[in-house]
């Protein structure tokens, strides 16, 4: 995953931007999360103000909905397929990015900024914000 997408939807999901608890979560030096949250702020991602960055709306290119698993820990994974490597999961009632998908699995990006797929037959316990 490219670290821009992981850092944007996790802004997205916090939404507020902190660069050392991006860095953390990323796993990068401040210099270099600085640079990422300027690119941000040229893709319309982030916005400045006097006291600082504030998250913008999504460009479309990114998830547009919010979601939530509202009775259990849905598994991410790497493909649209069960065996696949797991990357993630969704735990109940906390947030999670996707759009409005057809067909038997869902794009998300968990609370971490984790991109993966979960199963369509869960959907039944998601809701859309």
């Amino acid at each position: 995953m490219h670290v821009l997408t992981e850092a944007a939807n996790w802004l997205w999901l916090q939404q507020k931007v902190d660069a050392q608890a991006l860095a953390k979560h990323l796993g990068l030096g401040l210099g270099l999360t600085e640079t990422i949250l300027q690119r941000l702020h040229e893709q319309g991602v982030l916005q400045t103000t006097a006291s600082g960055w504030t998250i913008g709306p999504m460009p479309n290119h990114f998830f547009q909905k919010k979601g939530r698993s509202l009775l259990r820990t849905l598994t991410v994974y790497e493909r649209p397929l069960a065996g696949s490597k797991v990357v993630g999961v969704v735990e109940p009632q906390i947030p999670f990015l996707t759009h409005t998908q057809t067909g038997e699995w869902w794009l998300v990006c968990n609370h971490l900024g984790r991109i993966g797929y979960i199963q369509v037959d869960a959907s039944r316990l998601l809701q859309m914000d």
